[in-house]
Order: C-alpha cells, then sequence, then structure tokens
C-alpha cells in the first residue's frame, strides 16, 4: 500500500519533492534498476495528467527521487484550479508496478510571481 502526502507549492516557483524510496526492512530502496512514473491530473476520473520532472540522483542505491514542478507550470495550475491528485509508481525490468507515493497536490496562490505571469 501506498504512503499518503499532500504536497504542497507556492504558485510561481520551483519546487523541488525528495522522496526517500525504502524497502520492508527500512533500508533505502535500491532504484538502479526501476523506473519511476509520477504524473498530476485534476482528478481520478481526468483523462489527461502531467507528469512531474523525475531525477535519481548518484548513488540510486541511496532510495531518493526527486520530483520537480517549474513556477511556470505552477503559474497556470493555480489558474485552473487548486488541487490535484497523484502518484508516484516504481516498475522493474519485470514490468511489475508498484505505487508508492499518493495524495493531493495543492496550489497556494501569489500575488508577485517574479513578474512571470
Amino acid at each position: 500500500m501506498a504512503e499518503y502526502a499532500v504536497l504542497t507549492v507556492d504558485q510561481g516557483t520551483d519546487t523541488v519533492f525528495q522522496i526517500e524510496v525504502t524497502d520492508k526492512d527500512g533500508a533505502a530502496k535500491d532504484l538502479t534498476n526501476l523506473s519511476v512514473f509520477a504524473k498530476y491530473k485534476k482528478s481520478y476520473g481526468s483523462t489527461t495528467a502531467n507528469s512531474f520532472q523525475i531525477t535519481t540522483p548518484t548513488p540510486k542505491t541511496s532510495g531518493i527521487i526527486e520530483l520537480t514542478l517549474s513556477g511556470d507550470s505552477s503559474i497556470s495550475l493555480y489558474n485552473a484550479q487548486r488541487r490535484y491528485v497523484y502518484d508516484v509508481e516504481l516498475k522493474n525490468q519485470s514490468d511489475i508496478v508498484e505505487r508508492i507515493l499518493e495524495g493531493v497536490l495543492e496550489i497556494n496562490p501569489g500575488v508577485t510571481l517574479s513578474d512571470s505571469a
């Protein structure tokens, strides 16, 4: 079963979420031979999904995944609505998929927006 978390983004800012993935014994999960997928959309029933930018910093044995949402993306997201659903999945070489994280992505409105709006 996936963990649940609310991810919060300040509109107009570049935001990086760092996820520490562990195995059933609590040790850092080796991500070397795994693919990572992370998407968000307006609702579970929406047909259109957007992807986070995904990075797995070296060493991949540290179990760290970074999800990035650009400031420009967060500006347009808040203009559409304020809350989204998301999930993060791992896929191994045998095409077995494991959902590791899911929840709500919240966009906090901004005023200044670095003059990018």
